[in-house]
This record gives C-alpha cells, structure tokens and sequence, in this order.
C-alpha cells in the first residue's frame, strides 16, 4: 500500500512538472515570436 501511495505521489509530481514545463515552453516561445516579429517591422 505504501509503494502505491508513493508512486501515485511520484505519478502527480511527474505531471505537475511536465504541466509548469510546457506552459514555460509556451511562454518563451511566445515571447522569442513577438520580439522577433517586433524586430522584422522595425527593420522594415
């Protein structure tokens, strides 16, 4: 029982991480997009 508990422990942690590394992805790749579409007006 403690091994289950501690897997499941284990198993939520897994996608929390996976969850706040994605939205991190998102945002940067959202941020690097913006600044680089801002860069090519400019440029224009």
């Amino acid at each position: 029982m403690a091994n289950k508990s501690f897997s499941n422990v284990l198993l939520c942690n897994t996608l929390f991480n996976l969850t706040l590394f994605w939205i991190f992805i998102r945002r940067a790749a959202a941020i690097f997009e913006s600044n680089f579409v801002e860069g090519e007006l400019y440029e224009k």
